[in-house]
């Protein structure tokens, strides 16, 4: 007998649960009729051999499994030549297991009865007639339910064979419970997982088979194309590599797949294909390497200059479209990502064998490849110790060398290598440009740790190099936007200043040459010769001398610099130099303001100085706005230069101020209290003031001749207010007035004094004197206005006298300067 049969589902009583329907019949079948199959199962070898095999099977013996179901395979060949019929025996064994009797022997009993009442019934030879051919009905109908039980049981093990079909769905079933199949399983029906596993074997052993084939033709055709490439057309040799790729794609599919529906890494498959793609491989490899750097010549690649390429082959569209295939199959064999695969990008196969910790695996790098003739060309140039080249002196030849191999290959990499890295990595992919710089890179670092040491001690070679390195880096940053800030380890100075010492010895050697730097500005003998806004047309906020423009061109090229220093803690520590470096500069302009005793007129010197504190402030501002400082460092440069400017400033103004107070005795010493006009009002400005306001509008266009606009727009105000305060202070409150003194007071105010700035008045700027305009209206009220405001004064509240002298158009002054003004007027009480 064979083992106990178990059902795939719960039911043992022969309910089938859940089961696809071609299972619930072959179910049914098996548990209504165990004789017959019992008895199948000992007479034909199949069904045994099938049974033994399965009992004994797990993923350590999956060889013998793949062996046996290859000799099942020729077994079941023979089978379909012979037409196996059911004998007399297995006839009678049917007839018991489903009538529970033999019915022929039923039939012979029958028939011997029917003889017997013949005998007693030869009167009615009709009766019995009919009474036969009933019993002959009976029997025919009993042997066509025997015949149709033959037929049931022909298409049972036709049935049977037909499981080929139908595996598939039975695997996935299985794969549910795969975990559950041993010897000890009571969720799994042993005869049907034999089955299906019978035929895992079969598939597995085609594919073995298909994979043999590929291998082979891939070795048959890696030798061919070896050894004859050089003397094949470039059609043969692109055909020749499609079926190398095509082939190579097969196998990475087959192996793929191994490892999907989990096949033992032991079996044979799996390790005779794990171990081509680790050490086979070394055959394809180093080939598609050549033949890529094969293509170089005929495609024009590299180019070192800007001169055109020479282009030696007449099928260049060919070659590239070759170079552009190989480039692609070495970036696969080299990440192990390919097209089309039916689980794509498994990252399973990735890791079990392309990923690059692996040093069992053959890599050929394809950048590297691409890359090769800049390297051998660089060392040959530059690291050679023969070559003419290699001067540590000139740190710019190899650096504007690789600069310009950078620039003329870039449309090289637009057209014909980016493409394929786009389709390769997708959107996050990689550019070609950005990858030889990086190859570039690498050149600097071995250059500089063979020169830096030679440069220990002299420090000019060393910051020539540095200088280089950072216009190098300029450079790239123009051929390739934001570069370092999606990779600071591009940059070539990222490893030099990795070591502390460089930087510091970098940063000493910066400090003292900007310091040399400024010494020069200032010490030049045409430092404070204006550049830029020295017409007065010109539009322009600042007015910058050449003292100022070389400090601001080397603030700006500092901070420029510190772009260039990937590290972000030494960038930070450079950016606040910049800071001390406008100090200094801001110290020794003071203390040259401070050694020039001027007065009026003051030097080109003077007006240069103040010109750049105002330049080099707004410069300074706009820095320490733009970078992340403390606002303690803001606030200290903002403030410094803000008290430089109006010390300067309050300088100009005190000098038009005292020499305006001068000039005014001339014009108190008209007879104001006494001023008799020939006609009603006065027709000319008297000549003490043309010559008292003619002085200031002299002074007035000659600092703003001199002095940017941005100065000159805050300095016009400020000279405006002091004006009128000298002049109420030291004229108005000094004098007396009568009816015609007033009169021509206002109008020399009007036509000279307010004239002067009125020309330098426009939306910006607007002057209203209000104190020489509300002493004017106190000056022209009438004898009983002043008794009312006299009156109003000693018992109005200070608030209410406010509002009553705002009804009188008097906003700007105090109670007390009005009823001094009041004083001041002659002619009545």
């Amino acid at each position: 007998m064979v083992e106990p049969r178990i059902l795939l589902s719960n039911n043992h009583n022969g309910g089938s649960g859940d089961m696809n329907p071609f299972i619930q019949d072959f179910h049914d079948a098996y548990y209504s009729n165990s004789a017959i199959f019992d008895d199948l199962m000992k007479r034909y070898p199949m069904f045994e051999r099938t049974n033994r095999a399965m009992n004994h099977f797990n993923d350590d013996n999956l060889d013998e499994l793949i062996a046996y179901g290859l000799d099942e395979q020729q077994q079941q060949q023979r089978r379909r030549q012979q037409d196996v019929e059911f004998s007399s025996n297995d006839i009678v064994a049917i007839n018991r297991a489903f009538f529970g009797f033999n019915i022929e022997e039923h039939m012979d009993d029958f028939d011997k009865s029917s003889n017997m009442n013949s005998k007693q019934l030869n009167s009615d030879e009709i009766k019995k007639s009919e009474m036969i051919n009933e019993i002959n009905d009976m029997r025919n109908q009993l042997f066509n339910r025997l015949v149709h039980l033959d037929l049931s049981a022909r298409k049972l093990r036709e049935t049977i064979r037909k499981f080929d079909a139908k595996v598939v769905e039975a695997k996935a079933f299985v794969r549910v419970h795969k975990e559950s199949i041993d010897d000890g399983s009571i969720d799994i029906d042993r005869p049907l997982a034999n089955v299906m596993l019978c035929e895992r074997a079969k598939s597995l052993a085609q594919l073995m088979k298909m994979a043999q084939e590929k291998m082979t033709r891939l070795r048959q055709e890696t030798g061919i194309l070896r050894n004859q490439y050089r003397d094949f057309a470039i059609e043969t040799i692109g055909l020749k590599i499609a079926v190398l790729h095509g082939d190579y794609i097969a196998l990475v599919k087959y192996f793929d797949l191994l490892i999907q529906i989990k096949v033992s890494e032991s079996s044979q498959l799996y390790t005779m294909l794990k171990e081509f793609f680790i050490e086979d491989i070394y055959e394809i490899v180093p080939l598609m390497a050549d033949i890529f750097k094969y293509t170089f010549n005929h495609i024009g690649w590299p180019q070192i200059n800007n001169a055109p390429g020479s282009e030696t082959s007449n099928h260049l569209c060919q070659y590239r479209s070759l170079f552009c295939k190989l480039f692609r199959f070495l970036l696969e064999l080299e990440h192990g990502i390919f097209p089309k695969s039916p689980i794509p990008n498994s990252e399973t196969i990735r890791l079990t064998i392309f990923d690059s910790n692996n040093n069992d695996r053959v890599i050929y790098h394809a950048f590297e490849l691409l890359f090769d003739p800049f390297v051998k060309r660089f060392d040959y140039h530059f690291m050679d110790p023969g070559s003419k080249l290699n001067d540590l002196q000139h740190p710019e030849w190899f650096l504007c060398s690789l600069e310009q191999w950078i620039t003329v290959n870039e449309k090289f990499f637009r057209d014909l290598v980016d493409p394929v890295l786009l389709d390769f990595f997708g959107d996050d992919g990689k550019s070609a440009t950005v990858e030889l710089i990086s190859c570039f890179v690498k050149l600097i670092e071995k250059k500089l740790q063979e020169d830096l040491p030679k440069m220990a001690d002299d420090d000019l070679i060393f910051i020539r190099t540095m200088d280089e390195l950072v216009i190098f880096s300029e450079q790239v940053n123009l051929i390739v936007p934001d570069l370092y800030e999606n990779d600071p380890k591009l940059n070539p100075l990222f490893v030099i200043f990795s070591d502390n010492q460089n930087f510091k010895r970098f940063f000493k050697i910066e400090r003292n040459r900007i310091n040399e730097i400024i010494e020069a500005i200032l010490d030049s003998e045409t430092s404070w010769q204006l550049l830029f806004g020295h017409d007065l047309t010109f539009d322009s906020k600042f007015i910058i001398c050449e003292a100022a423009d070389e400090f601001a061109s080397l603030v700006n090229r500092q901070i420029e610099r510190s772009k260039h220093i990937p590290l972000e803690e030494l960038r930070a520590e450079f950016l606040h130099s910049i800071i001390d470096m406008i100090d200094d500069y801001r110290l020794r302009l003071s203390q040259s303001i401070h050694d020039l005793q001027e007065n009026w007129p003051f030097s080109d010197k003077f007006f240069g100085i103040l010109n750049t504190f105002d330049f080099i402030h707004s410069i300074s501002v706009d820095f320490v706005t733009k970078q992340t400082f403390p606002q303690s460092d803001s606030d200290r440069v903002n403030k410094m230069f803000i008290h430089m400017i109006e010390e300067i400033t309050d300088r100009i103004i005190n000098t038009i101020v005292s020499d305006f107070i001068s000039n005014l005795s001339l014009y108190k010493q008209l007879k104001w209290h006494g001023m008799s006009l020939k006609d009603e009002q006065p027709s000319e400005v008297t000549k003490e003031a043309v010559t008292l306001f003619n002085d200031i509008s002299a002074k007035i266009y000659w600092i703003q001749k001199n002095i940017s606009k941005n100065l000159f727009n805050r300095l016009i105000h400020e000279i405006a207010g002091r004006l009128q305060d000298a002049f109420f202070d030291n004229f108005i409150m000094e004098s007396q007035f009568n009816r015609d003194g007033i009169k021509q007071l206002q109008f020399d105010f009007e036509h000279a004094f307010k004239a002067i700035f009125i020309a330098y008045s426009d939306r910006n700027i607007v002057f209203t004197f209000s104190t020489i305009s509300d002493c004017l209206v106190v000056f022209n009220l009438s004898p009983q206005t002043y008794h009312i405001v006299q009156a109003r004064h000693k018992v109005d509240s200070e608030s209410e006298f406010r509002m009553y002298l705002q009804t009188l158009g008097i906003y700007s002054l105090k109670p007390s300067t009005v009823l001094a003004l009041i004083d001041r007027r002659v002619g009545f009480n």
